[in-house]
């Protein structure tokens, strides 16, 4: 629950972001517009997510992952979309 928070508050902040769903850690997020950039530029950053149906991030990290890790994983995510704009 407390990525798909951390995930929430982006969609908060940002339009493209449509809405999220999941169930656990396998999160989509749905975006209003192609995500195939945005998984690129992720990558770049050292957060590998990939895009499915062109609209479609997929945030799904291991069984293992800590807190710290998520808000690391968001925070990429957050800088990315913030210069998408």
């Amino acid at each position: 629950q407390y990525a798909k928070d951390k995930l929430q508050q982006l969609a908060d902040k940002y339009p493209i972001i449509d809405h999220i769903r999941g169930v656990g850690l396998m999160i989509g997020i749905q975006l209003t517009a192609g995500g195939g950039d945005i998984v690129s530029r992720c990558l770049e950053n050292n957060l590998r997510i990939n895009c499915t149906h062109d609209t479609v991030l997929r945030f799904m990290p291991s069984m293992t992952v800590t807190a710290q890790q998520i808000d690391t994983a968001v925070e990429i995510l957050d800088n990315v979309l913030a210069t998408e704009n």
